[in-house]
């Protein structure tokens, strides 16, 4: 099957590596989100940025908030990308 280069070109990080938006795009993909504008923001996203200690508020809905265990598995990604310690 071809690659669809629209398609491809549409799921690469569009931010500069190394900010913040990069980051939180990263974690997005890993954490199952689709990288479409469309889908919605991914709840973690918002998790993400409260544990590096930016104010994002609570996961709306549909998202909701994190289990525990969801929140151990992020923690551990962000500990791994060395953004926590």
């Amino acid at each position: 099957m071809p690659l669809n280069t629209k398609n491809a070109q549409a799921l690469k990080n569009p931010y500069k590596k190394g900010i913040l938006q990069w980051f939180a795009w990263g974690i997005a993909r890993i954490g199952g989100w689709s990288g479409y504008i469309s889908q919605g923001p991914p709840g973690f996203i918002k998790e993400s940025l409260n544990m590096l200690g930016i104010e994002a508020g609570p996961c709306m809905e549909p998202a909701g908030p994190m289990t525990d265990d969801e929140k151990a598995m992020l923690r551990n990604v962000l500990t791994n990308m060395g953004l926590l310690k």
